[in-house]
């Protein structure tokens, strides 16, 4: 597919559900590099932004959704902070492996480690992304062009046969599909494609 074929792109209305900076960032580069205009790309890295996107009234054609975000504001700037922490202690495994130092010293960072990894699991909600979905088609956001329901791209990093199915029941057992984390730039356009483009 060339770029005039994209063209379709710059005009979709999209919103990215996702609470990892980074994932976020290459979504969004993606997306603009293949047409998608910068003002059509929003961003909610909680439940509680998600919550906040609808009552602004946008109409969003497509929805890019992780499975495991943060209920609130609050949690995801919880988990940053625990990242920060991680960042330095993989840092000074690293310096400490280095210099040789005891590994009762080494064991004790890797412990440390965990303990943040487990502090982070607990705050993210395993079912927020299948939630938030919920709550979008409770509310009275259904007008949308073509069939009255945006695409929806769930993104997990792993599988899960029971929320897939709880996904799909909640978009109406259409314009539904689950990507892998990361995704490679061809494999999300082709899925875009999938939905909108026609020739």
């Amino acid at each position: 597919m060339n770029n005039t074929e994209w063209k379709y792109l710059k005009n979709l209305r999209i919103l990215i559900i996702e609470d990892d900076p980074d994932i976020i960032m290459r979504l969004k580069s993606t997306l603009k590099g293949h047409g998608v205009s910068d003002e059509n790309i929003k961003v909610a890295n909680s439940k509680g932004s998600f919550l906040k996107s609808l009552n602004t009234k946008k109409i969003f054609d497509l929805l890019i959704v992780d499975l495991m975000i943060p209920d609130t504001d609050r949690d995801y700037t919880k988990i940053e902070q625990y990242k920060r922490q991680l960042e330095k202690i993989r840092t000074d495994i690293e310096k400490a492996e280095t210099e040789q130092q005891l590994e009762e010293e080494i064991d004790r960072l890797i412990e440390n480690r965990l303990e943040i990894l487990k502090s982070i699991n607990k705050i993210l909600n395993k079912d927020a992304g299948i939630e938030v979905i919920e709550e979008f088609f409770g509310t009275t956001h259904n007008h949308y062009p073509g069939d009255g329901k945006p695409a929806i791209i769930y993104l997990t990093a792993v599988g899960d046969k029971e929320k897939i199915k709880r996904g799909t029941n909640a978009c109406g057992k259409r314009k539904n599909e689950w990507l892998v984390k990361p995704v490679p730039t061809d494999t999300l356009i082709s899925t875009i494609d999938k939905f909108f483009y026609v020739e």
